[in-house]
């Protein structure tokens, strides 16, 4: 997908995912000074973080299922003379209001709030469909990954499951190919499973393979995603792509990781 330069929310989520989170104050807690304040959410700091104050950066603790840093509110407290930064972490939007809210709620304390924005990205996930698709493994994987694309905000394609997994079948070949053309053409990234076979090869995928050539020839962001086992014994044709500036190699334990870089 060739070099990216990070965004401000991405430098973010960097920071928080090489920071340790420390919740001092859980939720439902008191407030230190102001016993009558129960804190809402889990609230606490980056370790080895510095914000304005010399301490940890202040950070609130939701309960999204996305990992990453939802928004942010830059406050300003009268009382205390000083003025932060307060992250929010996997915070849906409801408590995202909350907290801005709280932030909001005297007149010696004030807050803006900055929301990290939603892109509407496609992805087009492709993957072996002859003699997998009535597998409760394969359909396991497959609804597995579609839940984890989905929710980091992607719009997914995939034939699998519009098919029901091989329980669909009055689809003619002509269909089936506009159909995932279409989508090819429509997204904005593709991504194409390469999965290990009896032999510890890479299972033979001729739609795969059909679409993923599709898919360069309309200058796609490509990512393969595939064991290092398959990708060395894979044709020298599907290793040197590896060379082209939109197209990369990923196990598939890091997909949801590399891919969360398409959310801003």
């Amino acid at each position: 997908m060739g070099q990216r330069i990070p965004t401000f929310w991405q430098l973010l989520d960097q920071l928080c995912a090489t920071s340790s989170i420390i919740v001092d104050r859980p939720k439902g807690s008191k407030h230190p000074r102001y016993p009558e304040y129960s804190y809402p959410l889990d609230y606490g700091y980056l370790k080895d973080t510095v914000s304005a104050d010399g301490s940890g950066i202040d950070l609130w603790l939701g309960t999204a299922k996305t990992k990453q840093v939802t928004a942010v509110i830059t406050s300003i407290d009268l009382e205390k003379r000083d003025s932060e930064i307060k992250l929010l972490y996997a915070c849906t939007e409801a408590e995202i209001s909350m907290i801005f809210e709280q932030h909001n709620a005297t007149s010696m304390m004030k807050g803006i709030l900055n929301v990290r924005p939603k892109v509407n990205k496609k992805i087009f996930l492709g993957a072996p469909i002859t003699m997998l698709t009535k597998t409760e493994q394969f359909e396991s994987l497959i609804t597995g990954i579609l839940a984890d694309l989905r929710a980091l905000g992607f719009e997914v394609s995939n034939a699998h499951e519009v098919e029901q997994f091989g329980r669909i079948t009055d689809l003619s070949d002509s269909m089936i190919v506009e159909r995932n053309l279409k989508w090819i053409e429509q997204t904005d990234v593709c991504v194409f499973l390469y999965l290990e076979g009896a032999d510890k090869q890479s299972m033979r995928s001729d739609e795969v393979n059909i679409e993923l050539g599709y898919a360069i020839a309309k200058s796609k962001d490509i990512v393969l995603v595939m064991s290092q086992e398959i990708y060395t014994n894979s044709s020298p044709m599907l290793r040197g792509i590896k060379d082209m500036a939109n197209v990369r190699f990923v196990p598939l334990a890091d997909l949801t990781i590399y891919l969360q870089g398409w959310l801003c």
